[in-house]
């Protein structure tokens, strides 16, 4: 039985001025019913996980801004495809939202729904931008990239990785990482959502994670887990001291990672725009800056709806293009 937790907390009014290039005007105030019916956002993860954690922070922080109930509905499993299938179905009336990461597009991507998500949902807002880290318990004797693929080798089908689910983000960034270093063996084993992976890393039951730097970069610093390599472009603030895959031997490879909040298609323009603003405004604050470079993450650049469009546009195709042609086992 899915286990599910709803929380409400109060939030923002969600009445501002616009401030990114090309934004509306602030007169595209949210409708005050905001003020006598919830908005509710539906996670793909579970209570816990670190799309949840970023969600509730910024419910939180519209709470300390203005008074409109915000609903916190935890829908994980099937890769995403519950929370996308009950957002889809929802009206698309501005008072229900999905909030996921890249492993939504992946879903996508794979057909596991049976509509076309770049025509079945409206992105409102990129709340995060940033990488992954590559993971692993610390009684693994491997203390860099390089010793990893090197014992990898060496005990083929010795290590577990684990990820939320076949075919998710996760699971295809870490196939990736395996067949760039030369088509490790190792064993998958799925979970219905990386915080119970996580789990089971620290408890030594699993080998090798890649996970959200919001979700391991507080357990590096504890000594829980061990950082092998950040999947960016550049090492992250939180994690100095962890080098990039570049650094680590595997140039070219770049696994970017971002959360963001969609809307059944058909909710009206000037509702997503106000929602967009605010959200963004929230999410680059200096306290929730502080939290999110904390945990290893960072608040997307500020820009306009049509530009968060087009990027998880791209994202889909991309994903749809690496898996009809890498020959990755998805069964």
């Amino acid at each position: 039985m899915q286990m599910r937790l709803v929380a409400i907390v109060t939030a923002a009014a969600l009445i501002y001025a616009g401030f990114a290039q090309g934004a509306p005007a602030a007169s595209d105030a949210l409708p005050a019913r905001y003020h006598v019916k919830p908005l509710r956002i539906i996670v793909t993860v579970p209570a816990g996980g670190s799309v949840d954690s970023v969600t509730r922070a910024m419910a939180l922080k519209l709470t300390e801004r203005h008074g409109v109930t915000v609903v916190i509905d935890n829908r994980p499993g099937g890769t995403g495809t519950i929370a996308m299938n009950l957002t889809a179905q929802s009206a698309p009336d501005g008072h229900t939202l999905m909030s996921a990461s890249n492993s939504m597009l992946v879903t996508g991507a794979l057909k596991k729904v049976p509509y076309d998500i770049r025509s079945a949902f409206d992105p409102v807002v990129q709340m995060t931008a940033g990488a992954y880290v590559l993971v692993v318990t610390p009684s693994l004797p491997v203390n860099s990239l390089k010793e990893l693929i090197a014992y990898a080798k060496a005990k083929p089908g010795a290590l577990k990785f684990g990820s939320p689910g076949i075919a998710s983000i996760i699971h295809l960034s870490t196939e990736i990482l395996n067949h760039t270093a030369g088509r490790l063996e190792m064993v998958h084993v799925p979970y219905k959502g990386n915080s119970m992976a996580i789990v089971d890393l620290i408890g030594g039951r699993l080998q090798v994670l890649v996970a959200a730097g919001v979700g391991v970069a507080p357990h590096i610093k504890t000594g829980k887990l061990r950082g092998i390599a950040v999947t960016g472009s550049t090492r992250m603030p939180a994690l100095p001291e962890v080098q990039t895959l570049a650094e680590g031997g595997m140039p070219g490879l770049i696994l970017d990672n971002m959360y963001g909040l969609y809307a059944p298609a058909g909710v009206p323009a000037a509702v997503l725009s106000a929602l967009h603003r605010e959200i963004s405004v929230v999410m680059n604050t200096a306290e929730m800056r502080a939290k999110l470079a904390a945990d290893g993450a960072e608040p997307a650049p500020l820009h306009t709806p049509a530009v968060f469009r087009a990027a998880v546009i791209r994202q889909i195709n991309q994903w749809e293009r690496f898996i009809n042609t890498s020959g990755i086992n998805l069964e």
